[in-house]
């Protein structure tokens, strides 16, 4: 069977490998679809603070953005023949924040592809555990399931600032998380504005039922998601929100922020919070998928088969995709 390998810094190869062994509790996954994200190009490069941190070391199978078919399970809940995308969060199910139900927060967590060598999906069969597997209605392409992972967060976002209807929301930054964002604002009833640096967005934002800004016009918005990660975007979220408003930060910073100005929170009595993952939103994420109240596919720009995994990082590594999403096919 194959798999994807990071062997060393910007070095992947195909390699072989055995049939992983189905312990109680697990399900062997055949991926179909595997997203690519920044994480990936960050795991790729050597440039993800994992391994700094000794969380993270070569070789690695990479692979947290998962969508297949059950193939092995020991849980009737998953019989093989299943649908699944993958929650890839594995917490050790002991500690306060597992019990919580929050295993993002588990000091001891492990994760698909990323996080203490727990292999991910980018393979022909994958081992994970049945409680981290959902089921994919029928309406649902594996394709489009395969981006209900990053999804989710935007999907946090949105639940955290709770009444959103009639309310004005600016999101800035039109990748994958952001975009997905900007759809659950709509659907919720917001007047939705889209700001990106990426010029040639402007109309895939429109399809997606916002309108894409080019510039941000002070304190006008109740609802801010800064989704591109960068010290441009959190000033231009700071400058933009209304008094009494909320930002969300979904954006991973590459390194502290310099200059600031907390005093628009305090003046503007705005709220402020990060966002991590969205754990319990999965199956809420899928179920807008299946009513068509977001839709992923316009967010895909390519595919490609998985032995050709090195043109897939470097179509990711374009910034000037119009559409953000690159995706391996690995079955179906």
């Amino acid at each position: 069977m194959r798999a994807l390998r990071f062997t060393a810094p910007r070095s992947a190869r195909l390699v072989e490998h055995d049939r992983p062994t189905l312990h109680d509790g697990d399900a062997l996954i055949a991926p179909h679809y595997v997203g690519l994200c920044g994480t990936d190009w960050e795991l790729f490069t050597g440039s993800m603070p994992y391994f700094g941190q000794g969380l993270a070391s070569y070789p690695l199978q990479p692979g947290h953005e998962v969508a297949g078919v059950v193939v092995e399970s020991t849980d009737s809940g998953t019989p093989p023949g299943s649908r699944v995308m993958v929650d890839p969060v594995v917490g050790c199910g002991e500690c306060p924040a597992c019990h919580a139900g929050r295993q993002t927060h588990c000091a001891q967590r492990y994760e698909l592809g990323v996080r203490l060598a727990m292999p991910g999906g980018a393979c022909d069969l994958v081992r994970v555990p049945t409680r981290n597997l959902h089921l994919v209605p029928d309406e649902v392409d594996l394709r489009d399931a395969a981006l209900v992972e990053p999804g989710v967060t935007a999907c946090h976002a949105v639940a955290r600032f709770g009444q959103a209807a009639d309310r004005r929301a600016l999101v800035i930054g039109a990748g994958t998380l952001g975009l997905i964002a900007a759809q659950l604002l709509h659907s919720a009833g917001a007047d939705v504005d889209v700001l990106d640096v990426v010029l040639d967005r402007k109309p895939l934002i429109e399809e997606l039922a916002a309108t894409p800004v080019t510039r941000v016009e002070q304190a006008r918005y109740d609802l801010v998601v800064e989704a591109a990660g960068s010290a441009t975007a959190v000033h231009d979220a700071l400058t933009a929100v209304a008094p009494g408003g909320q930002i969300a930060l979904i954006g991973v910073q590459g390194a502290p922020i310099d200059h600031v100005d907390v005093n628009t929170l305090v003046l503007n009595d705005a709220t402020l919070f990060g966002v991590l993952n969205g754990p319990g939103l999965y199956d809420v994420l899928l179920a807008r998928l299946a009513e068509g109240a977001v839709a992923t596919a316009p967010l895909i720009d390519q595919e490609y088969p998985l032995a050709d995994a090195e043109h897939a990082l470097a179509r990711l590594a374009n910034p000037a995709r119009t559409r953000p999403k690159v995706l391996l096919r690995v079955a179906g």
